[in-house]
């Protein structure tokens, strides 16, 4: 969240619940796409994809 924050600043609480509920496998995977984003829309892109691919999942 450190990162996250300090990069976007203060991000709304549905944004943190979302990053909070991602696991330690959805957090890596966070961690080395954030490398990439370059505005706050990557963050949410990516969670609404890392969310729709988790839903779909097993």
């Amino acid at each position: 969240m450190r990162f996250l924050t300090r990069r976007f600043g203060e991000l709304p609480e549905p944004v943190v619940a979302q990053v909070r509920g991602l696991g330690s496998a959805g957090l890596l995977e966070l961690a080395d796409a954030l490398l990439d984003f370059t505005e706050y829309r990557d963050l949410t892109d990516w969670l609404a994809a890392h969310h729709s691919a988790t839903t779909h999942e097993g």
